[in-house]
């Protein structure tokens, strides 16, 4: 029981998506109220470990995403764009969750329940929109909307 209560505490740059596990189980059975009780240890993490699951997730994903995305551009290779597009949505969506503290509810949701959120960096709702739609040939439409972040 320990071992998952320290999973429900532990604060790592995915934590806006796999933490609403713990706020989303309804027991079978569960006559001491186990489940109930690591709900509020998701949200016990210190500022300092938010801050800490955001840095990962900038330095180790985001701005090597970015270095990745100027690369193609320089190389004129822009078939790379589209995924790098979906990458970045799916990265910053979750730096948003970190720094909102808010566990969307389910992966084919991040994006829109991202977007209801408030204090969104500028650039993020335009290219969440290009990622919902699908539309991703355009591939400067990629690069303005990766650029305003």
């Amino acid at each position: 029981m320990e071992a998952v209560q320290e999973k429900a505490r532990a604060v790592k740059g995915n934590w806006a998506l796999t933490h609403s596990a713990y706020l989303q189980k309804q027991p079978v059975y569960d006559p001491e109220a186990f489940l109930a009780r690591l709900k509020p240890l998701v949200f016990s993490g210190s500022p300092e470990s938010f801050h800490a699951a955001i840095k990962e997730v900038l330095v180790g994903d985001i701005y090597e995403l970015i270095g990745k995305m100027r690369n193609a551009c320089a190389a004129q290779v822009t078939s790379y764009l589209p995924k790098c597009a979906v990458d970045l949505a799916w990265y910053l969506a979750l730096v948003v969750g970190l720094a909102q503290r808010h566990c969307y509810t389910k992966r084919s949701l991040v994006l829109p329940e991202a977007l209801s959120l408030p204090d969104l960096p500028q650039g993020f709702a335009p290219l969440c929109e290009l990622v919902m739609q699908g539309d991703l040939r355009d591939y400067r439409l990629v690069v303005a909307a990766w650029q305003g972040i």
